[in-house]
């Protein structure tokens, strides 16, 4: 193992846990006998304000090589996200970044501003996902639709992390009912819509 690439990672951690970034978390895996395996990281990051994907928070995993911080990590989600550049195995295709940012400035903060940002703004070049890319470039309308069902649902599975936004108010008391009906919806054909792919 590189031990630059271990060195920088443990820092990394040092640093994030002096100064954590709100609403993300961030920590090395644990081994079975408690030491930490620096190389692979558990992450969590919120949805964008704003966005369709606000109303939850994302769990991935980031899987650094020896090469790091010359070479970006593996970016693995915990569950099935449809989304362009996210393939059935649920990886970010992180060679569609931008390529300087996988320079010596590069740290775990950047990469996870830069896959929240990705979430958002998808890049068209890639399709990992070819009925997700389709669906985004030519029906943006049921993308957007499909992509607030998915962010309701990932909420309700994990309600302890974030609870929906502080948005209801009395008129919009029959759009909850509507979120519940997505929330059904989405559960019922995430895996039909990946095995499409």
């Amino acid at each position: 193992m590189s031990q630059f690439a271990l060195h920088r990672l443990t820092q990394e951690c040092e640093e994030w846990r002096q100064a954590p970034v709100h609403g993300f978390a961030a920590h090395p895996v644990q081994s079975i006998d408690g030491t930490l395996n620096y190389m692979v990281w558990n992450c969590t990051i919120p949805g964008e304000e704003g966005s369709v994907w606000q109303y939850a928070r994302y769990n991935l995993q980031l899987t650094f090589d020896t090469h790091y911080p010359a070479s970006l990590p593996q970016v693995r989600f915990e569950l099935p996200i449809f989304h362009p550049n996210i393939n059935a195995g649920r990886y970010l295709a992180v060679s569609k970044f931008n390529p300087d940012i996988a320079s010596p400035s590069i740290n775990i903060k950047r990469i996870l501003w830069a896959v929240q940002i990705r979430m958002e703004m998808p890049d068209v070049s890639d399709m990992s996902n070819k009925v997700a890319h389709h669906m985004f470039c030519y029906k943006s309308d049921e993308y957007y639709k499909k992509l607030r069902e998915q962010s309701l649902w990932i909420a309700k599975v994990y309600p302890s992390l974030k609870k929906f936004k502080d948005e209801e108010t009395d008129e919009e008391t029959d759009e909850e009912t509507d979120e519940e009906t997505d929330e059904e919806t989405y559960e019922e054909t995430y895996e039909e819509d990946n095995a499409m792919e």
